[in-house]
C-alpha cells in the first residue's frame, strides 16, 4: 500500500480555516496526516495532554470522531491514520482537531480538505454538477495556501528580525548594566574619596584651631614674656642704682635712688643730681638723721622707757600685767614641740631676696638646697 503523507501546521489562535489538500475518493488506507500545533507563532506543549481526537464534518454534519497520536508533545506534534470514512464522499470536508487533558478540552483548531472522485474508470470529473463549486474552492484555497505562505515568509522575516533585535537588546542591556556597574564603583570611590576629604578638613580645621589657640597662647607668653622683661630690666636699673655711694662730693654725678652720708645722716636720691647738697628736699630724701630712724620708728614710740638699747633684744623688752610677750600656755607648748621633733631630715632652710616692682617692695622667698 503506497503511503501518503500530508504535513501541516496550525496556529490554535488563528480563527481562519487552513486547507490541508486534496485527497481522492474511495482511496482507502495509507492516508497519513502529520500535524504541528503552534500557539500566537510559537510551539504549542502538549506535555500535559493525555488524549487528541480528530472530528469529521461533512457539509456541516457531524461524520465521525477519530483518536489521534501525540507523538512529540514538546514540539505540538500530533498524527492521524486517516480511517476510510475521511474519503468515502467527494466534496469538500471540515476537521476539528481536539485537545484534552484528564478528559476536559482545552483548546481545539479546524483546517479543510476536499476530495475528488475516483479517475480510474475514465470519467470527466467536468460532467460532476459540483465541479464549478470544487474548482472554485481549489482556487480558493490555493490563493489561501498563497497567501498563507506569504503570511508565513512575512511571520519568519518578521521573528528574525524580532530575534536579531532581541540579540541587539540583550548586547545592550548587558553594556547597560557593565556600565551601571562603573557607575556604581566610581560613585563608591567618589563617596568614600568625599568622606575622606570631609575627614581631612575637619582635621585640618581641628589643626588650625589648634595653631590659633597655640598663636595666641604664644603670643600670651611673648607679651608677659616682655613685660617680665621690662620689669626685670626696670629692677635691674633700680637695683644698680640703689647702691651706697659713700659720704656726699658735691663733684659727683648721682642718679636716682643712690645712698649717701651727709653729716652724719644718710639720704637717697630722687632723681639724677649734681652739685646739690642732700638737704635739698627736691633731689634727695633723708633715710636717717643723726642715727635715728623717721617716720614712725621714733623713740618715744619705740623706746618710751629710756632702755636706750636694741628694740628687738627680747632681753629690752617688758611684759605688762595682762599682755606678755608669750603665755605660759605658749611657753608650754614650745617646750613640748620642742621635746617631740627628733628627726629634722625634712626641714627646710629659705633664703629671701628683697625685690622692686612697678616701685613697689616685696619679699621674694627661696628654698635653699
Amino acid at each position: 500500500m503506497l503511503e501518503k503523507n500530508f504535513q501541516l501546521e496550525i496556529d490554535v489562535m488563528d480563527q481562519t480555516p487552513q486547507h490541508m489538500g486534496r485527497l481522492v475518493k474511495t482511496d482507502f488506507g495509507g492516508n497519513i496526516l502529520n500535524l504541528r500545533l503552534t500557539k500566537n507563532g510559537k510551539i504549542y506543549d502538549l506535555s500535559e495532554a493525555n488524549t487528541v481526537t480528530f472530528v469529521v464534518r461533512y457539509n456541516n454534519e457531524y461524520l465521525s470522531m477519530i483518536n489521534g497520536t501525540i507523538i512529540d508533545a514538546t514540539n505540538g506534534h500530533v498524527s492521524l491514520d486517516m480511517p476510510d470514512v475521511c474519503v468515502s464522499y467527494t466534496g469538500l470536508y471540515e476537521m476539528e482537531v481536539q485537545i484534552k487533558v484528564a478528559g476536559t478540552q482545552v483548546t481545539s483548531a479546524i483546517f479543510m480538505y476536499d476530495v475528488r472522485g475516483d479517475l480510474t474508470d475514465g470519467a470527466d470529473p467536468s460532467l460532476d454538477p459540483e465541479y464549478p463549486i470544487l474548482v472554485q474552492l481549489i482556487n480558493d484555497v490555493e490563493q489561501l495556501e498563497s497567501n498563507i505562505t506569504a503570511a508565513e515568509s512575512d511571520r519568519v522575516t518578521a521573528e528574525n528580525t524580532r530575534e536579531s533585535n532581541e540579540t541587539t537588546r540583550q548586547s545592550n542591556e548587558s553594556t547597560r548594566q557593565s556600565q551601571e556597574t562603573t557607575r556604581v564603583n566610581q560613585e563608591s570611590s567618589r563617596v568614600t574619596a568625599e568622606s575622606n576629604r570631609v575627614t581631612a578638613e575637619n582635621n585640618r580645621e581641628l589643626a588650625e584651631t589648634t595653631r590659633e589657640n597655640q598663636e595666641t597662647t604664644r603670643q600670651s607668653n611673648e607679651s608677659n614674656r616682655i613685660s617680665n622683661e621690662d620689669n626685670r630690666q626696670a629692677n635691674e636699673t633700680i637695683r644698680e642704682q640703689f647702691i651706697f655711694a659713700g659720704n656726699y662730693n658735691s663733684s659727683i654725678q648721682y642718679l636716682k635712688n643712690n645712698t649717701v652720708l651727709f653729716e652724719g645722716s644718710s639720704y637717697v636720691a630722687l632723681q639724677d643730681t649734681l652739685g646739690n647738697a642732700p638737704t635739698n628736699a627736691t633731689y634727695w630724701q633723708p633715710v636717717a638723721i643723726g642715727g635715728e630712724s623717721i617716720g614712725d620708728m621714733s623713740k618715744v614710740v619705740y623706746d618710751p622707757n629710756n632702755v636706750d638699747g636694741d628694740i628687738f633684744d627680747m632681753e629690752n623688752m617688758v611684759e605688762g600685767t595682762t599682755k606678755k610677750i608669750l603665755t605660759q600656755q605658749e611657753r608650754d607648748n614650745i617646750e613640748n614641740n620642742k621635746n617631740q621633733i627628733t628627726d629634722v631630715t625634712n626641714s627646710k632652710v629659705y633664703d629671701y631676696e628683697i625685690k622692686v616692682i612697678d616701685g613697689k617692695p616685696f619679699i621674694e622667698y627661696s628654698e635653699v638646697l
